[in-house]
């Protein structure tokens, strides 16, 4: 039996919206189309597919969590059940290291033509120069007036050159583009050949191996209806002298959402996928080598409706969900640990300690706000306290005393351990932070 809450990333308990937004993440990822019809891609396409029909269906997914609950009960079906996963989970981890290699094979014999090329043009330039000096030669010009000649060009080029050299300096540093107008029209000076190129011109290498021009990134053509569909920018984060790509766009919806993306240079023109998030309207910014990011967006409608809040109440009415992020040297870390953060924290649960924690409506399962307030400081507390999940549930049974504290404390483990779905291309953060809360439970 297929397991495909698994297929889809999600979790038994996931809500509808989750389950269309996991949809629609893979079959962007694994569509036959992006994969050159390649039959792994192929077959999981139909797999992602079978499920989204029969989860997105509340009278089929309610038989198929009975027959999957039946179907788990039994000890060897669930070891079983285990064990295709993680062939499924290593196939794809091989496909992806076959299309990687092959990606750079690519781009290795690519870089060969350029460099072929180049030494093309330099000879042709050879051989024309000398069949003009023997020209004249062949009409008596006086040498000395021809290389006072050759001087004085050879000066108003370098002084071109450096001026071209600057203007490229001041382009790779573009502020955020606001329009698709602008954003054809940029162009970028090469110092190396001195050769103009635009940045639809760039090539972006994907997570899943995929690759595309800039211009036609992302492939969703619904997105273009929008005027600013597509910003982007040029950010040295890890201070290298090679400057970042970072690129987001607004993917629709009435509070969401928007999809972030950053890409580092790997050749001349080529750039590749390390890292993306999706969250509300400025949920990524960059601060030097710092990638903060806020998640209010996710846990937006944890326990009470979007718009409500009791941010105006609390001794830090400005506080703001977040996790920061290190980028050095190609791999993303959780920052140091904040201790004036960690104080505010516990000075906003202590506040929500000695206030009544009100009772949710049972028409909707909401309340003022109180209970994403705990989620909020909590959440940003395991984060900051790089992932103790252990000192996190400790605090929240501290200041935590409703009489739903067990299923509150639940929802907080989901949110932690699904809230970013951010693909780092580099490390296995989030598989690293599951096993963490598996082990916690396996000791409760």
């Amino acid at each position: 039996m297929r397991d495909y809450y698994y297929i889809l990333g999600i979790i038994q308990s996931s809500t509808e919206q989750e389950i269309k937004t996991a949809y629609r993440k893979l079959s962007m990822k694994f569509h036959p189309d992006k994969n050159n019809g390649e039959k792994f891609f192929e077959e999981r396409f139909k797999e992602i597919q079978e499920g989204y029909e029969i989860l997105s269906n509340p009278s089929k997914r309610r038989e198929y969590d009975a027959r999957l609950n039946q179907f788990t009960s039994s000890r060897t079906n669930k070891d079983n059940l285990k064990n295709t996963e993680e062939e499924l989970r290593k196939k794809f981890e091989e496909e992806f290291r076959k299309r990687e290699a092959e990606i750079k094979r690519n781009y290795q014999a690519r870089e060969e033509r350029i460099k072929e090329e180049a030494e093309r043009k330099i000879n042709d330039e050879t051989f024309r120069t000398a069949q003009t000096l023997d020209q004249i030669k062949e009409r008596g010009i006086n040498y000395t007036t021809l290389l006072l000649t050759i001087c004085i060009a050879a000066l108003a080029f370098f002084i071109y050159y450096k001026y071209n050299e600057q203007k490229s300096i001041d382009q790779t540093q573009l502020p955020i583009v606001d329009t698709a107008t602008k954003i054809l029209s940029t162009t970028f000076v090469d110092t190396a050949s001195n050769s103009f190129f635009s940045i639809n011109d760039l090539v972006l290498i994907l997570n899943n191996g995929s690759q595309m021009k800039f211009s036609d990134f992302p492939s969703t053509d619904y997105l273009r209806e929008n005027k600013d569909w597509k910003k982007f920018s040029f950010t040295d984060i890890d201070n290298d002298d090679i400057p970042e790509l970072t690129v987001n766009f607004f993917t629709g919806g009435a509070h969401c959402c928007f999809e972030y993306f950053i890409f580092k240079q790997i050749s001349k023109n080529t750039f590749k996928q390390i890292f993306t998030f999706e969250g509300g309207e400025g949920a990524l910014t960059i601060d030097g080598s710092e990638i903060k990011i806020n998640f209010f967006e996710q846990i937006g409608y944890f326990f009470t409706c979007y718009a409500c809040g009791i941010s105006d109440s609390l001794p830090h009415k400005y506080f703001s969900p977040q996790i920061t992020l290190n980028y050095s040297k190609e791999k993303f870390t959780l920052a140091p640990t904040d201790d004036y953060l960690n104080r505010t924290i516990t000075e906003d649960l202590e506040y929500l300690k000695n206030r009544t924690i009100p009772i949710m409506d049972t028409t909707d399962n909401m309340d003022d706000g109180t209970r994403r307030a705990f989620a909020e400081r909590i959440i940003t507390y395991f984060f900051n306290n790089h992932e103790n999940l252990y000192s996190t549930k400790i605090l929240f049974q501290t200041y935590y005393f409703g009489e739903d504290s067990a299923m509150i404390w639940d929802n907080i483990e989901k949110q932690i351990s699904s809230i970013f779905n951010m693909q780092f291309a580099i490390d296995n953060h989030f598989k690293e932070l599951e096993r963490n809360i598996s082990n916690m439970k396996g000791t409760n």
